[in-house]
């Protein structure tokens, strides 16, 4: 019923557009927006978070509390900022991002991540998708920071609700009080027509009890270190030289042994493919870059099957509902094998950002093939053209 719901507000506001949008000032309301940001300084609010991947018919329901201060030292965002969400009745996982360092604190462990961060933010991080949906500021960004991008607004009797399209397959949403300007909920929709796929989020915030400045505490590394929490250090620029040129042989085993399921129920372990390449693809069906460059590693195992490469799909992630998203793609005539395997994978490999490609040598080693789909093409021309 929920994605009923959805729909039909994404229908309506479609359809009154441009008959309710010119009636209201648009830069007005922008401008009360931006006003409202300055009540919020050093901050607490609560988030409930709806979502329904592509791969799935139902929404997963999540709930975070949010702390927010301003800090022109952080010269990343201009701002501190904190997300915690709770896992169990007894567990929380936190995210701190501070100049220069971000904390991954885990109640369930009593262990404190310590991450240097670069001066430049990867888009597609987790902690950048958390302050996108959650952080106000970035919730008013793609109606605030886009003057060459028009957006409509409904009046309604307590809420304005502002849409933008973000290009032909992705909407936003933004639902304001129409009293303190505040968003009070966010819709954004993904739609992968290819595919026939539609992933939706919405974020509701809850302002109660928000009034408070917090202590010092909330950002304080040394809090948390004080209740007997451990440090952990991470160099990153030393993990990323061994997450992409180094599998411990442990490791390698686990991956080429396991036996991994194929969409129509088979047990497949790649250890018994040997001889030939072999392209791991490491993705999951929200992951949208995945998901795009599928049509062309369905090229590429065709195109190199008589050289002998075979190109397998590897999904750690979307173990309860794979047949749903494998008939997507069946659907859609991508044809190379599909496998599905545990979560415990991707941690032994230490794979974090998606898609990932390793290529399983006919003498046994396993590579790491750096960046997108073009830089695997680039590699196997490199092996089955030269």
């Amino acid at each position: 019923m929920k994605a009923i719901w959805f729909l039909l507000i994404i229908a309506f506001l479609s359809i009154h557009n441009s008959v309710l949008g010119q009636s209201l000032n648009a830069n007005a309301i922008v401008t009360s927006m931006n006003k409202a940001l300055d009540q919020y300084d050093n901050r607490q609010y609560k988030a409930q978070m709806f979502f329904k991947e592509f791969s799935s018919d139902t929404f997963e329901v999540r709930n975070f509390l949010i702390s927010h201060r301003n800090n022109l030292e952080n010269s990343n965002y201009g701002y501190d900022w904190k997300v915690s969400e709770k896992l169990k009745p007894q567990y929380t996982l936190t995210y701190i991002v501070l100049p220069d360092t971000l904390y991954i604190i885990y109640d369930g462990k009593k262990v404190m991540g310590v991450h240097k961060l670069k001066d430049v933010i990867e888009p597609g991080a987790y902690m950048e998708t958390m302050r996108n949906y959650f952080i106000l500021e970035e919730n008013f960004a793609p109606f605030t920071n886009n003057s060459n991008q028009e957006f409509s607004v409904i009046d309604s009797n307590n809420h304005y609700y502002l849409t933008r399209k973000v290009n032909d397959n992705a909407s936003r949403v933004l639902v304001l009080n129409k009293y303190t300007f505040l968003p009070v909920r966010n819709i954004s929709t993904i739609k992968i027509p290819d595919f026939d796929l539609t992933q939706i989020l919405e974020v509701n915030f809850d302002y109660e009890n928000s009034g408070t400045e917090l202590p010092d505490s909330i950002f304080s590394p040394g809090y948390y270190m004080s209740l007997g929490y451990t440090p952990r250090y991470f160099n990153n620029d030393q993990a990323k030289q061994e997450d992409i040129f180094s599998i411990s042989n442990e490791n390698q085993k686990l991956l080429l042994d396991f036996p991994f399921v194929s969409d129509i129920g088979d047990t497949t372990i790649i250890r018994a493919l040997q001889g030939k390449y072999i392209l791991m693809d490491f993705w999951y069906s929200s992951c949208l870059p995945c998901l795009k460059s599928m049509p062309m590693l369905d090229t590429l195992a065709e195109k190199y099957a008589n050289s002998g490469l075979l190109v397998l799909g590897i999904n750690c992630i979307d173990t309860d509902n794979f047949s749903f998203i494998a008939a997507k793609l069946r659907q859609k005539k991508i044809n190379f094998p599909l496998l599905f395997g545990p979560n415990k994978i991707l941690q032994s490999l230490k794979i974090n950002t998606f898609p990932t490609y390793l290529l399983l040598l006919p003498n046994g080693n396993v590579e790491y093939v750096n960046g997108n789909v073009f830089d695997v093409e680039k590699r196997l021309e490199r092996i089955f053209e030269n």
